[in-house]
């Protein structure tokens, strides 16, 4: 209690400005006073600095200092610009205030986070340039030069619009097809109808903004956009052309190459038309039934066939017959056979014989009428064909009888030095094997032959068949594949085989078939004899007529 009633004594002698050193606080309020004057001050005289320093220290904003280069990204709108995956970007900086010699510019992989740094040289003043080559992924980019930094702007990469299907419908003229026919895209050229119209519908990779179609000497044309990802345009084709067509997606980027389709624009064809008269040679008689044969093609449809004989006995050839071998509506091939009885023309030996066959197609006016290569054809008396027929046969049959004496010689061979010379067997065997190509050939020709003489009528159908099954036939059966012939030939190729079983076989039959081709000789030659012995003696009654009709005697 003394010490608290001393200290209030104490406390009641103080004053209140005993209690405080002055001297400093006054000191610190000039100070404060100098500093706020000093900033006052500067802030008159460097206002936007004064308010950076605020924002900066009092506020604690994000502001950075003034630099004494400033840069600008161009070409960009907004941080973001976009390529397509692969190409090229051009990267320009402009600077401001202190513009460097260098810039540089840093790169960033936003997948795979590779980061480069690439030198720009001044391109022209203020203006710094570098070219990104073949860029593949998306990448951040910012540029520095000197105390100036750009931010970061980010380069988008993308896939480049494609084709991912197409749809090809062509609408051929009315007389071609009554409808639309569906077309394979297949190959870079395709042939269409002269006149049809093809509509063209294409599907891309990515959905597209727009699509462009340009036929070769055309302007440019918008294709419709069906859907986002579906473009169609239709166009006639009149002439050959190439039409090339081009995508561009939401940003602006194009197909790296234009899909192009070469077409070719076919004009209607003229029937194709094939005549062969099978079993006649070039002479005929004037009786004679000409077997025809008429294959006709065309590329869209034939509407008639006819058949045209002109008959010729001086220099000019007259009109004999025509016939219609066939009438109907767009049929794209005929095989047909007709008969021909020439003895209703009543020509005379020595006459000319012209056949021709016309088809006509289902074209517009009229129709293209196409022929083909005409049969010309010597009209003969029996005996002249005859002669002529049985000197070919005379022929034929030395043919044979020379095949014959070879056989022999080769069995010949076989028989007596095969054992002790091996290699004998290789040469036997290529004569076993040229054999019977030549009984092949010998044959064919045998039976046109046969074929012409039952065509004039010379022989009866019994005839023909009966020295087909005589010559013919056994000579193409040593011949065949299991032919006496080819089983030589395997015997001679295997080590010990012996071919002579095979052989004889063969030079038997080869010796039938002459026998058989000298009995028919002989029977032409007597025909031939009794027709022109039947000739004079028409020629003497001829003549005698004539003299009688001369005196008037009957």
């Amino acid at each position: 209690s003394e010490v608290i009633r001393k200290a209030e004594e104490r406390a009641g002698t103080l004053s209140p400005a005993a209690l405080l050193n002055w001297r400093p606080a006054r000191r610190w309020l000039l100070l404060s006073l100098v500093f706020i004057s000093a900033l006052a001050a500067l802030g008159w005289r460097h206002p936007q600095s004064a308010r950076l320093w605020v924002r900066r220290n009092v506020l604690l904003g994000e502001v950075e200092w003034p630099r004494r280069t400033s840069l600008e990204m161009l070409g960009f709108t907004g941080d973001t610009n976009v390529i397509a995956r692969g190409a090229d970007f051009a990267v320009k900086v402009r600077a401001s205030g202190v513009v460097p010699s260098v810039a540089r510019l840093e790169t960033r992989a936003a997948k795979s986070g590779r980061s480069s740094v690439l030198l720009m040289e001044r391109a022209n003043g203020d203006l710094y340039a570098t070219t990104l080559e073949a860029v593949s992924e998306t990448l951040s980019i910012s540029a520095r030069a000197g105390d100036g930094r750009t931010g970061a702007y980010r380069l988008e990469v993308v896939e480049r619009p494609a084709l991912a299907g197409a749809r090809l419908t062509l609408i051929p003229p009315a007389y071609i097809s009554p409808g639309p026919v569906e077309l394979q895209w297949d190959a870079p050229d395709l042939d269409v109808p002269e006149g049809s119209s093809l509509s063209v519908q294409l599907r891309a990779t990515k959905p597209l903004s727009e699509a462009f179609y340009r036929v070769e000497g055309d302007e440019k044309k918008a294709m419709r956009m069906a859907e986002p990802r579906t473009a169609t345009c239709d166009f006639p084709v009149l002439r050959d052309m190439v039409c090339a067509f081009t995508f561009a997606d939401k940003y602006g980027i194009e197909s790296e190459n234009p899909v192009t389709l070469s077409l070719r624009a076919v004009p209607d064809q003229a029937p194709r038309v094939a005549l062969e008269a099978p079993g006649i040679g070039e002479a005929v008689v004037p009786a004679a039934r000409l077997p025809l044969k008429i294959d006709v093609r065309d590329d869209h449809g034939i509407r008639g066939v006819t058949l045209d004989v002109e008959a010729q006995s001086g220099p000019e050839a007259e009109p004999a017959l025509r016939s219609v071998l066939w009438k109907g509506n767009a049929e794209a091939a005929l095989a047909l056979e007709h008969t021909l009885d020439i003895s209703r023309l009543g020509l005379d030996a020595g006459a000319s014989l012209i056949i021709k066959a016309t088809a006509t197609d289902n074209s517009p006016g009229g129709g293209n009428a196409g022929s083909g290569a005409p049969l010309r054809l010597r009209v003969l008396s029996e005996g002249e064909l005859l002669r002529s027929l049985l000197l070919r046969q005379e022929d034929l049959r030395r043919d044979l009888e020379q095949h014959i004496d070879s056989q022999g010689k080769c069995l010949e061979e076989v028989e007596t030095a095969l054992d002790s010379n091996p290699e004998a067997r290789a040469p036997i065997r290529r004569r076993q094997l040229g054999l019977a190509d030549e009984m092949k050939r010998i044959a064919a020709a045998y039976e046109f032959l046969l074929r012409q003489m039952l065509n004039n009528r010379i022989i009866e159908p019994s005839a023909f068949s009966a020295h087909i099954a005589d010559v013919a036939a056994p000579l193409r059966e040593i011949a065949a594949p299991e032919g006496t012939l080819l089983k030589a030939a395997a015997a001679l190729q295997s080590a010990g085989a012996n071919p002579a079983p095979a052989m004889q076989s063969a030079l038997r039959t080869m010796t039938q078939v002459r026998d058989g081709m000298m009995l028919l000789e002989g029977y032409a030659a007597v025909a031939a004899a009794v027709n022109e012995i039947g000739g004079e003696q028409e020629q003497i009654l001829k003549s005698t007529r004539e003299t009688l009709n001369s005196t008037g005697g009957r």
